[in-house]
């Protein structure tokens, strides 16, 4: 997945994250097998993360409130990293929630697939579904 990221435009991920460490330094993509993408492997891409990045899992935005400015997470990795935009949780999130939100989303970029503005993606997808998930806002956009 590593080696995939690089010139990609757009990185979808779904499955579980952990949110560890002091600040969040420790926060982690489960991949398969026992592999992960570590906060460290993300923020060694340099500048070379997707434009947008939609990480669907629980936490991957969680910031955490005893340290200055919320931490590190799996979020500002990725901006650090160089991508435009990451769209992520800020908290555990429901499976059929998940599912609807990011169905909602991706509704948007086939419609027009040369946008890929995360904010106003994630904003329509939130409108979408909110009357059926009252958590649509655990989901967030990061934007740097």
């Amino acid at each position: 997945m590593r080696a995939r990221i690089h010139g990609a435009r757009l990185l979808h991920y779904v499955g579980h994250a952990r949110a560890q460490g002091a600040g969040g330094w420790g926060g982690a993509l489960e991949l398969a097998g026992d592999g992960t993408l570590s906060v460290a492997d993300v923020l060694a891409l340099g500048d070379q993360a997707p434009s947008l990045v939609v990480l669907n899992g629980c936490s991957t935005g969680l910031a955490d409130p005893r340290t200055l400015a919320g931490g590190m997470s799996l979020a500002h990795a990725f901006l650090v990293a160089g991508a435009d935009a990451v769209i992520a949780t800020s908290a555990e999130i429901d499976d059929a929630q998940a599912a609807a939100v990011i169905a909602a989303l991706y509704e948007r970029v086939a419609a027009d697939a040369s946008s890929l503005d995360g904010p106003a993606l994630l904003r329509a997808a939130q409108l979408a579904t909110r009357a059926e998930h009252p958590d649509w806002v655990r989901y967030r956009a990061w934007v740097r």
